[in-house]
């Protein structure tokens, strides 16, 4: 997604490769501070965006910053989340991170309580003896 970044020397192009409702990730050269929040500014399924992003991390290969976005205004969060879900409907490849500990443990837990299985390992089938 093609954005502007509003920096204190002017502006900068960049491109969004990821959009989350908590983030997002950008193709960036420039040097730009991080923790220190900034104006972003893109055309995401059809509307104007203009958000408050804190760069949190610096990505070398390729070059870019992974920044938190945080909402305050429920009506913009709407505008957000339905172009993100119009995203996924059309076919846009999505990233899942790995799961927080918690949903972990509670996939984990559901497994050895209802289905019995998970507190031993268990070898595939293929390995099995008779």
């Amino acid at each position: 997604i093609p954005g502007k970044l509003e920096l204190e020397n002017g502006h900068e192009d960049i491109i969004i490769e990821n959009i989350s409702e908590g983030g997002i990730f950008f193709q960036s050269e420039e040097s730009i501070e991080l923790n220190k929040v900034i104006k972003i500014n893109f055309k995401f399924n059809d509307e104007d965006f203009t958000l408050d992003i804190n760069p949190i991390f610096r990505r070398s290969n390729p070059a870019g910053f992974g920044c938190e976005v945080n909402i305050n205004d429920d009506q913009l969060r709407n505008r957000l989340q339905r172009g993100i879900l119009h995203l996924s409907h059309s076919g846009a490849q999505l990233s899942r991170p790995i799961p927080m500990w918690n949903e972990d443990l509670r996939n984990w837990l559901l497994n050895v309580f209802k289905y019995k299985k998970g507190l031993t390992p268990e070898l595939p089938q293929r390995y099995t003896t008779k």
